[in-house]
């Protein structure tokens, strides 16, 4: 494992490239419609919330807690905002605003569950100690979680059946001027030029009337960056690593 530990200005660190922030915005449906050379997962897998890191490294604890959310809309519905400050001061194998492991936190959710998010609400800062009610009801669990293997066919096969799935990037500056179209950065320019890492959410996949193939990603810097809060990414060629760290939480439906 490599840890996201140092705190960058896409709010991330470190080496494994993970993050996804807060503020609540439910922007777009995400589920299965599968058409033979476009999907866009905007039928089932229920609506994902965007959102809005602020001066905390904590985008480990918002990729899992997206992921969460979204696989639990899905196995039981409906739509539940989660607790993302939970782990960031209760999750003690991880780092808080300083960075943190994705499986940890996985694992943190399986054993102990997730209170909503106005129980327990984001304050963009470490509290530096757990204030978790350990009477709290209604927390969400998850039965396991998993990390895929590096095939982005792998991956669209889990999103088209499954749901969407976290993953880990490197930041480089035409990330943060990106406003349409497909956004395929260079090797070289992921390799020497990354401003940091970055978590975010695969909820899709499709192909353009080029017939150049794209991930559908959700970003976490608010809904008026992008393409309301989303992004096209190249898909098949690795971008920046986003195959190489592709965590999912698994909830097992009723």
């Amino acid at each position: 494992l490599c840890i996201d530990c140092h705190t960058t200005p896409c709010g991330l660190a470190g080496v494994l490239k993970w993050s996804v922030i807060f503020q609540p915005l439910p922007l777009i449906a995400v589920y299965r419609i599968f058409l033979r050379n476009i999907l866009q997962l905007q039928k089932k897998h229920k609506k994902c919330y965007l959102s809005l890191l602020g001066q905390c490294g904590s985008c480990w604890a918002f990729a899992a807690v997206a992921s969460v959310e979204s696989a639990h809309a899905i196995a039981k519905g409906p739509l539940v905002r989660l607790s993302e400050q939970e782990l960031i001061d209760c999750d003690t194998q991880n780092y808080g605003c300083n960075g943190g492991y994705r499986p940890y936190a996985m694992s943190f959710v399986r054993k102990n569950g997730l209170v909503k998010e106005d129980e327990y609400p984001y304050r963009g800062a470490d509290h530096n100690e757990c204030a978790l009610d350990v009477n709290s009801t209604g927390r969400v669990f998850i039965h396991d979680y998993r990390t895929l293997s590096p095939n982005e066919e792998i991956i669209a096969d889990w999103i088209a059946t499954k749901g969407p799935v976290t993953f880990g990037m490197n930041v480089t500056k035409p990330l943060y001027s990106y406003r349409n179209g497909i956004f395929s950065p260079s090797k070289e320019d992921c390799e020497k030029n990354s401003l940091g890492s970055h978590a975010l959410i695969f909820v899709g996949y499709g192909t353009d009337s080029g017939g150049e193939r794209y991930w559908l990603v959700k970003n976490s810097w608010g809904s008026r960056w992008g393409q309301n809060g989303y992004f096209k990414l190249a898909r098949g060629q690795n971008a920046c690593g986003a195959a190489n760290s592709v965590v999912t939480p698994i909830i097992e439906q009723n």
